[in-house]
């Protein structure tokens, strides 16, 4: 599975980003920013459901089943009524009870409006997992290999911002004390625009 970043970055470029901005009523460069902090913490929090057996089977199970690529065919659709595509039970399965708190910390890492953040990543989840589908779609994978894979993309997007996968466990940790938020700000900055 090469960088599915960069292709997710390609799918949300600039005219993603302005659909997404348009969608949620935001401007576009807050968008942006939680676009860029959203998507590495999915895959993050996705490689660390896929870690346990039970997990990477159900993952392995939704991909299979439920996330071929097709929406990928549809981000208008997507974007107009993210409720059809099941973002938030996606939400709920990758987050779990931490989906609130995660969400919050986002939206004061990012500024974007937190009702907002929730329909932004409503909106991501099932790109990212549509993304991830098409891409196995073909290769021998099996529920074991999609700890290793997804952690690799997470790893490209530590490689791009130094620091990333650190601030987005304790994110996804949840230790409350709300020393993440300027690293938040300053990775947020940057994985939609920053090509190194």
């Amino acid at each position: 599975m090469n960088d599915l970043l960069a292709e997710l970055q390609s799918q949300l470029g600039p005219n993603g980003i302005q659909m997404l901005s348009q969608a949620l009523g935001e401007d576009e460069a807050t968008v942006e920013r939680a676009t860029s902090a959203s998507v590495p913490l999915l895959l993050e929090a996705l490689s660390r459901n896929a870690s346990t057996e039970e997990g990477a089977q159900s993952l392995y199970s939704a991909l299979q089943e439920d996330h071929d690529g097709s929406v990928l065919n549809n981000i208008g659709g997507l974007m107009s009524n993210p409720q059809a595509f099941d973002g938030a039970a996606i939400l709920g399965h990758v987050f779990g009870g931490n989906r609130q708190p995660v969400e919050e910390d986002l939206s004061r890492g990012t500024g974007l409006n937190a009702n907002s953040m929730g329909m932004l990543l409503q909106i991501l989840a099932p790109i990212v997992m549509g993304m991830i589908g098409k891409k196995l779609q073909g290769q021998s994978v099996s529920p074991g290999d999609l700890s290793g894979l997804l952690g690799g993309q997470a790893q490209q997007a530590e490689d791009t911002q130094p620091g990333l996968l650190g601030n987005l466990s304790k994110i996804l940790d949840r230790n409350a004390d709300g020393s993440v938020m300027d690293d938040l700000q300053r990775i947020a900055g940057g994985l939609f625009t920053k090509r190194n």
